[in-house]
């Protein structure tokens, strides 16, 4: 992580305000550290499936549509505590989803009918 700004409240305030140079600085800063927890979080099958750099982008979209998602972080530990946990919260809806999807796989039934399985 590179050295974050002394007054992080201030680096906050320009980054919501849009300033690019302060979003630039804010996602290098704290891109690699949420790149992190992603790939932890995806297991074999979701990363056969998925990009964790997609969900990284995700998580930057959350952020900057919705900027008041970091509170009123005043600290880079606090704002990386949130930044992971929507990282984390990402990954987990993906997952249920798919898992919710494979439940829900007609195919699935058609193979067990052809397998004799149900009549």
């Amino acid at each position: 992580m590179h050295s974050v700004e002394p007054d992080f409240t201030a680096f906050l305030a320009r980054d919501r305000a849009g300033d690019p140079d302060a979003v630039e600085r804010f996602i290098a800063d704290f891109g690699p550290w949420v790149l992190q927890t992603i790939r932890k979080r995806l297991n074999h099958y979701m990363r056969s499936q998925f990009d964790s750099v997609d969900f990284l982008q995700g998580v930057w979209a959350s952020v900057f549509r919705r900027p008041e998602c970091l509170g009123t972080v005043s600290s880079p530990a606090a704002a990386l505590r949130i930044l992971r946990r929507i990282a984390h919260n990402q990954v987990l809806d993906v997952a249920r989803r798919s898992l919710f999807a494979l439940k829900r796989d007609a195919r699935r039934d058609l193979r067990l009918i052809e397998a004799g399985g149900y009549a």
